[in-house]
């Protein structure tokens, strides 16, 4: 997600849904084709809209006529406001901030309240309790990770994260390009799940989303043009 602030400098308020008060984090996400600068932007993704940004009412628009860059903020099904004992009772999705640090043209943050526990340190392991056994979230530094999809792809384009966890599962994360579906309707997919379970998911998304096939597809062929496809002789 871009945190530029300049996307967000033509906010001049943040519409909540709900009291925000039984939210320790919600997930925000950037839409840059919302159809209207002021009325409630529509959310078409997983979960439910919890908020919105409200934009002044001479704010231009984005990257294409009449659609503007406007934040929605959501909450999943299984986050820590719907089920405190879930995957999330310690640690936050990677879209998750602290509402409470939400504001107009401000990007919100993660907190020690948002993660469930104080913020681990870099090169500090998580302190996560071990009968969480399910982790969502951005893909660590083992993630094989790759950006799929170009200008010339009407579909779209994302991030793509696979991540083997410490317990054997594998991580998935995929942050689709504001505007961009999945073949689901989702725009971002945070899980972790065994091996078996995360290759079903990964093949069906892939199964259901064209413009995904077409960018792993373009990116396999680069790298045969690039590599070539047989072992290269030793000087």
């Amino acid at each position: 997600m871009r945190r530029d602030p300049e996307v967000i400098q033509h906010e001049v308020g943040i519409h909540w849904d709900e009291d925000i008060s039984r939210f320790d984090y919600v997930r925000e996400y950037l839409e840059l084709f919302a159809g209207t600068r002021r009325g409630p932007v529509r959310w078409t993704g997983p979960g439910r809209r919890v908020g919105y940004s409200v934009l002044k009412a001479d704010a231009p628009s984005g990257d294409a006529p009449a659609r503007f860059a406007r934040r929605v903020f959501w909450v999943k099904e299984h986050d820590r406001s719907e089920r405190p004992e879930g995957p999330y009772k310690v640690e936050a999705p990677a879209e998750g901030v602290d509402p409470r640090t939400v504001g107009p043209g401000v990007w919100g943050e993660l907190t020690d309240r948002a993660w469930g526990a104080p913020l681990p340190q870099p090169g500090v392991p998580s302190s996560r309790p071990s009968h969480s056994s399910r982790k969502a979230g951005p893909p660590s530094q083992r993630a094989s990770e790759v950006r799929v999809g170009q200008s010339s792809l009407s579909g779209g384009s994302a991030f793509v994260g696979v991540a083997q966890s410490r317990r054997g599962d594998v991580e998935i994360y995929i942050d689709c390009a504001s505007g961009t579906e999945l073949g689901d309707g989702s725009h971002i997919v945070s899980e972790t799940l065994p091996p078996d379970e995360a290759r079903a998911r990964l093949v069906g998304i892939v199964k259901t989303t064209p413009w995904l096939q077409e960018a792993l597809a373009i990116s396999v062929v680069d790298q045969w043009l690039e590599r070539g496809t047989a072992p290269r002789e030793r000087d």
